[in-house]
This record gives C-alpha cells, sequence and structure tokens, in this order.
C-alpha cells in the first residue's frame, strides 16, 4: 500500500508502512524498497536545460525517495547509494501521461 502525505509547498512528508495489519507514517526516504521503486520509477519527468521538470508531485515522489534521474535520459532511475547493493537501476520503457 503506497499513500504519500504531502505537507506546505507540496514537501513529501512521509509515507504509509503497512506492516502485519499496522499503519505507521515512515520517512519517504526509509519506505519500503518496493514503494521507493514505485515511486521513483512511475513518473513522466524529463530533462531540459539541465534542469529536471515534470510534474511537481512526481518531482517531489522521486526526490523524496532519493533515487536519481539519469541526466540526459529521464527513462533511467537508480537507486540511491545506500541501496545500490539491494535495488537494482531501473529503465522505463513505455510512459503513460496522467495529471496529478
Amino acid at each position: 500500500n503506497i499513500t504519500t502525505a504531502l505537507g506546505d509547498g507540496e514537501a513529501a512528508k512521509g509515507g504509509e508502512d503497512s506492516n502485519n495489519n499496522s499503519v505507521a507514517l515512515v520517512p519517504m526516504n526509509q519506505a519500503p524498497q518496493a514503494a521507493a521503486m514505485v515511486l521513483a520509477g512511475c513518473h513522466a519527468l524529463a530533462w531540459v536545460d539541465r534542469e529536471l521538470v515534470g510534474d511537481p508531485l512526481e518531482l517531489e515522489a522521486v526526490r523524496s525517495v532519493e533515487w536519481n534521474v539519469a541526466k540526459g535520459d529521464a527513462s533511467v532511475i537508480t537507486p540511491p547509494s545506500r541501496a545500490r547493493s539491494s535495488a537494482p537501476a531501473m529503465r522505463i520503457l513505455q510512459h503513460f501521461r496522467f495529471d496529478s
């Protein structure tokens, strides 16, 4: 179950971690790996003039889980250094546009 809680200015405050029928709001950079991969990989962001642009909610989701969108190729997403041994880099194969 993935839920993001946004605060003032659309900064992600945390995500829902459902574990053994209990629910806790955890910092986004501590979200379960599967949830972080979904948040990092489900976007339509693009690089324009050395700036990552796109839907503000998608930008904040990627930033909050601390994954990296490859410069020059926004279809490649890599995990933060602390997760590289257990999480693979990902490539977006197809975009489905939507507005949040």
